[in-house]
């Protein structure tokens, strides 16, 4: 589920979309002033930084500045190099189990130890 803003008439409309089966379902829930809309505004928003307790895995760069869409690459390979699980279960909120995968599966970064580690948590080879 995520939240779409549409702009007509220069006036923003807000709406949660959703997929279920083959359909995208778009539910309206109001304008900027609705409660609800600035509610989810602002998880949005916190959502999209890296929270202060996993700043000590992004050491060479700004975390506050970090891109999401960006450097999303990035944050996988360090999360998945160096994170706690806790680390591991903020990440499946921000990135797709499917968008980790193909990261975890074509990185060149990441060290034998955690490649095993990872192969036997996500049960993609025998252990």
């Amino acid at each position: 589920m995520c939240l779409i803003k549409k702009t007509i008439a220069k006036k923003n409309y807000y709406y949660l979309s959703s997929r279920h089966g083959g359909n995208v379902i778009q539910k309206y829930i109001g304008t900027k002033n609705n409660e609800l809309v600035a509610t989810l505004l602002e998880l949005e928003k916190k959502q999209r930084k890296i929270p202060s307790c996993f700043w000590h895995l992004f050491w060479d760069a700004n975390p506050e500045k970090i891109s999401f869409s960006k450097n999303g690459r990035y944050i996988i390979e360090r999360i998945l190099e160096l994170g706690s699980l806790e680390a591991f279960e903020w990440l499946l909120k921000i990135f797709s189990l499917k968008k980790i995968i193909e990261v975890f599966i074509t990185s060149k970064s990441m060290s034998n130890k955690s490649v095993n580690f990872w192969m036997i948590w996500l049960g993609l080879k025998n252990a």
